[in-house]
């Protein structure tokens, strides 16, 4: 947003800003917000931003525009709104947050309205509007090799609509198209 570029750097923890000019202009992670190895980082509409906090935390942390945390979700496991390194995040038009969920095989889908999100909630069942969670999509279950998983990366189609969603498949080396309406591989 605003002509910045921001990165993740898995090694320092951190998520920073720069400007068009390459300078420094912040830095989240450190005391005050202990990242352990984050993954990747999603804008919402009005400029708060969403980082999964994916190897080690197995979380993902929602922050307002200025930087202060507003809300975190998720921890180690395989049922809803628990993750096994949460890899890739991405925010669609309409404000459903994707994770992609590296070695549980999977993205789960959250509604970033839902007051629930980020707040103490039991949804072991998986309930579509319970905790935030909305659904969840199987990418592969076939990652029997050297780098486990899938949904390692994310991106949504360009049309007006957002139609598509390409996920990225480390493990079987794929590309995935999947249609956002019918949650299926084109």
């Amino acid at each position: 947003p605003n002509g910045a570029t921001w990165i993740v750097d898995v090694g320092q923890n951190q998520a920073i800003e720069f400007d068009a000019d390459g300078k420094k202009l912040r830095t989240l992670g450190g005391p005050k917000i202990r990242f352990n190895m984050p993954t990747d980082l999603a804008f919402l509409s009005d400029g708060a931003m969403v980082v999964s906090d994916g190897y080690v935390n197995s979380r993902v942390v929602k922050f307002d525009p200025d930087g202060r945390i507003m809300a975190a979700w998720g921890k180690k496991g395989s049922g809803p709104l628990q993750f096994d390194v949460p890899h890739s995040i991405a925010v669609d038009g309409k404000g459903l947050v994707y994770v992609g969920d590296r070695s549980n095989n999977r993205i789960q889908v959250f509604d970033k309205n839902s007051p629930e999100l980020g707040k103490p909630c039991s949804n072991p069942t998986g309930q579509a509007g319970k905790c935030g969670f909305v659904t969840e999509q199987l990418i592969s279950e076939h990652t029997n090799t050297s780098i486990p998983g899938t949904a390692v990366t994310m991106s949504f189609s360009s049309d007006k609509a957002q139609s598509c969603l390409y996920v990225g498949d480390n493990s079987n080396m794929t590309l995935y198209i999947l249609n956002r309406d019918r949650k299926s591989v084109v």
